[in-house]
């Protein structure tokens, strides 16, 4: 796609939005299809909720019920981690990244506040 862009349309491109498959990144970094442009790679910010929502789906299924947590409680159970706090979970993670995409601090600290 890079490489035609210009003969095929006369256009370059600046920017492209990785779903985390880094064979493209690297690709391009190896061999730029353009000889002065630096292409930028921009991460899909659903993409990084939706891992976060695999991670926290993962480690209710690895817990297997029987992990004690700091507060004395199991990860499962009344008032815990199931199916709709991780999914709002994902859906506060997702807008702390999508508000404060400018300042990284923010953006870490608003991430850590869900916890």
């Amino acid at each position: 796609m890079f490489y035609r862009s210009v003969s095929k349309y006369d256009v370059k491109y600046t920017l492209y939005i990785g779903d985390g498959d880094a064979k493209v990144h690297k690709c391009l970094l190896e061999s730029p299809p353009y000889s002065n442009v630096k292409i930028k790679k921009i991460e899909d910010v659903n993409r990084f909720a939706k891992r976060m929502l695999a991670r926290i789906n993962k480690i209710k299924q690895d817990d297997n019920k029987t992990t004690i947590l700091s507060d004395g409680n199991k990860l499962h159970g009344k008032g815990r981690m199931n199916d709709g706090p991780a999914i709002k979970f994902k859906i506060y993670f997702g807008k702390a990244i999508r508000e404060d995409k400018s300042n990284l601090d923010d953006m870490c600290k608003r991430s850590w506040a869900i916890f």
